[in-house]
């Protein structure tokens, strides 16, 4: 297979990125077709729309795989969607020596990779993520998993596809909504490694309005590199790894409140950038961030993300779903905190009157 210089070579597998993407998949798809005996393909409604005639056009033998439909949404990312998924690779004649394909966002390619790794013990898989968010973050690292009782992804385990591929074109299917969500993932990644991406991404931002493939490859290039030297040294989550959660302690506890309580739910990206302003307070107090730093996360995501009305969330209500983080240790918070932009600590705790304070910045900042 041709292997283009923006290629990645991952844990076990390669993520292709960039403009050879696509022939990299075609040819990938032709010899898939001699390894596997049967190939199939996940995906939801928008995708199936937007972004299958592309590959269709691209990789014309994917045409003879088996699509498995399923609906969009986060709310769909359950149980019970993935046993629809196993009973539609059960129907289309999959076995041990199938393949799944996962075509969309990171609900797909979470809930795709959980299915495949579980169905008959594990089949192969693929993700070809088509929302920014996935391909900076969601399709990368082995993760899958599924929410449970609308808390984030309790149940999953790590599993490696056998490709990645990571196709800049999709992102003209998308709106600037679903673009600013996967934008919270490259400020983070700044934040948490690197101050000249952190500066990068504020730079390129007013600009990303038209389509620059190059911009975005640059964007996208760095998460990446950012990401899969954190998973490489760390596959299992077992301590660096942890670096990359900066934002989502509080971020997922907001995400599975706006999920059950509002009619049009927060994106993932949207928050977690309020979970980044919060947690650059806590930072403040523990790490000692300096007060310039930390207002100026706030600042920045601030004029990227609409503020969202916090006051309709109780603090018990989100100190409750903070119980649920997988980070926590000893029945203690855990955070992955900053000391300075582009440099994060893992393992920090902080009591929940600290919490609710870096809540209250959020809620009161602006405010005159």
């Amino acid at each position: 297979m041709a292997n283009s210089s923006d290629n990645i070579l991952a844990n076990g597998y390669s993520i292709f990125q960039g403009s050879d993407a696509l022939s990299d998949f075609s040819q990938f798809v032709d010899n898939a077709g001699k390894v596997y005996s049967s190939i199939h393909l996940l995906l939801d409604e928008n995708v199936e729309q937007l972004c299958l005639p592309v590959l269709f056009d691209k990789a014309p033998s994917l045409n003879n795989c088996s699509l498995i439909r399923t609906p969009s949404g986060e709310i769909n990312k359950n149980i019970n969607t993935v046993v629809d998924i196993w009973k539609r690779l059960m129907e289309g004649g999959a076995n041990r020596n199938s393949l799944l394909i996962n075509l969309g966002g990171g609900v797909i390619t979470d809930m795709g990779g959980f299915a495949a790794s579980t169905f008959k013990r594990g089949i192969d898989f693929v993700n070809i993520p088509t929302t920014l968010l996935g391909q900076v973050d969601a399709s990368i690292g082995g993760k899958t998993g599924i929410d449970l009782l609308e808390i984030k992804n309790q149940v999953g385990l790590i599993k490696s596809p056998v490709a990645v591929f990571v196709i800049p074109e999709f992102l003209k299917t998308l709106d600037h909504q679903q673009l600013k969500s996967g934008y919270a993932e490259i400020l983070k990644y700044g934040l948490i490694s690197d101050k000249r991406l952190w500066e990068l991404a504020i730079d390129k931002y007013a600009a990303l309005s038209n389509y620059q493939e190059s911009t975005w490859n640059d964007l996208i290039n760095r998460s990446l590199v950012i990401k899969n030297e954190i998973v490489l040294n760390d596959p299992e989550e077992q301590g660096l790894r942890r670096v990359l959660n900066f934002g989502h302690t509080i971020g997922h506890a907001v995400e599975a409140h706006s999920l059950k309580n509002d009619k049009v739910p927060l994106s993932h990206g949207e928050a977690v950038a309020i979970g980044m302003i919060c947690e650059a307070y806590i930072s403040s107090k523990v790490l000692n961030l300096n007060s310039e730093e930390r207002d100026e996360i706030a600042k920045t995501i601030l004029s990227i993300f609409e503020k969202y009305d916090l006051s309709k969330a109780q603090d018990t209500e989100l100190l409750e779903l903070m119980k649920h983080d997988k980070k926590n240790q000893h029945g203690r918070k855990n955070f992955t905190l900053l000391k300075n932009i582009g440099e994060a600590v893992i393992d920090q705790q902080c009591d929940d009157v600290l919490i609710v304070e870096a809540l209250d910045y959020y809620r009161n900042y602006g405010k005159s």
